[in-house]
């Protein structure tokens, strides 16, 4: 079950924000969605409303990060678990996110629940999937769903709780690295869950998480995330921030995989670009190209140049 709500759009700026929809942002087959961990010793920027600015340039890279493919459900293991799933988040590890694109009762994108392969061997269906995001999204759109499901594998249990997105603010970003990127929507989405644990042993504990993702209108996936969590197992309270960028825009940062200096020409490039690597320490070296949905589409051992046919993003 879910509601809906939708507050009237503001007039002027807020009108200028993007719009997200299922054809640009809705995961597919094929896309990819690598992140890079930053933190940063000044506030984290968190504020909702039109015409915001919300300042990242100080923050730096630190150890960490995450890559995830999607793909067909048929194609992993747990598929027979979720026999409405039309779409797998492969998170490596072992572990698998399965979705629902639906078109009723509204274009919306669902999550079915989750498995996991490595041991202990974990999944958590969902009876009463939760709406992950229902299209279009404009600023000022909100909506709010609840939902429940089982609990398997290394315990046995419940788990259950709500989810309300909001499309917070509108404005300006300015990343790691000083680049800005204007017309920004940001996505602000609470969930709360209750897992309660009938074995090994009767236990429970919530989780609170707010999440805060910024869209730029060439990007499907949030050029930045801010994720906080709180977990409460009624005797300690454990809070956590993370702060990840999206590695499509983290080129020339600081993402350097080993010791080389590389050049990437013309910059701007039309019809075709060249890439040349300088590897002293002979080490082995791999160029994967992805364009701008994530999705990888050339990945290359070289040593020297490699003169490539299409116009990519470089993800060294």
């Amino acid at each position: 079950m879910y509601i809906i709500l939708f507050t009237g759009l503001l007039a002027g700026a807020a009108l200028k924000a993007q719009i997200l929809t299922k054809s640009m942002n809705e995961p597919v087959a094929g896309d990819i969605h690598a992140t890079t961990d930053y933190d940063s010793i000044s506030v984290i920027p968190r504020n909702t409303g039109i015409n915001q600015s919300w300042n990242f340039s100080t923050f730096t890279e630190v150890t960490g990060s995450a890559m995830s493919t999607f793909v067909t459900a048929s194609s992993v293991p747990f598929s027979s678990n979720f026999p409405g799933a039309t779409l797998v988040e492969n998170q490596g590890a072992g572990d698998y996110l399965f979705y629902k694109s639906a078109t009723t009762p509204t274009t919306q994108f669902e999550s079915l629940g989750f498995g996991s392969s490595a041991s202990p061997t974990t999944a958590i269906n969902f009876t009463n999937s939760a709406i992950q995001y229902i299209w279009p999204i404009a600023y000022g759109n909100s909506f709010s769903d609840a939902f429940s499901g089982k609990l398997t594998g290394s315990g046995n249990g419940t788990y259950a709780g709500t989810t309300t997105m909001t499309a917070s603010g509108s404005g300006t970003i300015v990343m790691p690295g000083g680049k800005s990127y204007t017309n920004m929507l940001q996505v602000k989405s609470v969930r709360n869950v209750v897992t309660n644990l009938t074995s090994p042993f009767p236990f429970s504990y919530t989780t609170a998480e707010t999440q805060y993702d910024y869209f730029e209108p060439s990007q499907k996936f949030s050029l930045l995330t801010v994720l906080v969590s709180l977990d409460n197992d009624g005797t300690s309270l454990d809070t956590s921030i993370t702060v990840t960028v999206n590695k499509i825009i983290t080129v020339g940062i600081t993402d350097r995989n080993f010791d080389a200096d590389y050049a990437v020409y013309p910059n701007p490039a039309k019809d075709h670009f060249s890439i040349k690597l300088s590897n002293n320490s002979n080490e082995t070296c791999v160029v994967e190209i992805f364009n701008t949905s994530g999705q990888l589409v050339k990945k290359l051992n070289s040593a020297i140049a490699i003169l490539l046919k299409t116009p990519c993003l470089l993800l060294s």
